[in-house]
């Protein structure tokens, strides 16, 4: 019975799901703090790329939590090309919500936020991305 249990665990251990690769994109927004705790204790998460272009924001939560340095980005572009994500979720301030949608939807990853871009411009971009196809909000 044990050899039959041993021969097993590799077939068992590929049927585990992977773990959804999940970037960051900014980190002024208050709920990045439950969310980043909340993501590492799950085994279900990986933390993929976190980007902001504040050098302060991003010292201060990879100490806080302590993250790799090299999970950081100043450039959103290259984070989500390096990374390649499946899903990005968004802490930006509403303003900056229409830029990760954007730079998101250019590479068909799916993005999540609290608000879709409040004030009207930032609607309007978000639902010109939404009408062109790219569904992933």
């Amino acid at each position: 019975m044990r050899l039959a249990v041993v021969a097993l665990l590799p077939l068992l251990a590929a049927a585990q799901p992977k773990p959804l690769r999940l970037a960051i994109a900014g980190l002024n927004h208050g709920h990045v703090t439950g969310f980043l705790t909340a993501a590492a204790q799950r085994h279900d998460v990986e933390l993929a790329g976190v980007w902001d272009p504040q050098p302060e924001l991003r010292a201060k939560y990879a100490a806080r939590y302590h993250l790799a340095p090299d999970l950081f980005y100043a450039d959103l572009g290259k984070m989500l090309d390096e990374v390649k994500p499946e899903a990005v979720a968004t802490f930006t301030d509403t303003a900056a919500h229409a830029e990760v949608v954007e730079a998101a939807a250019r590479r068909h990853i799916t993005v999540m936020m609290e608000k879709r871009g409040a004030g009207a411009g930032n609607e309007a971009r978000v639902r010109a991305i939404w009408r062109s196809g790219n569904r992933q909000l």
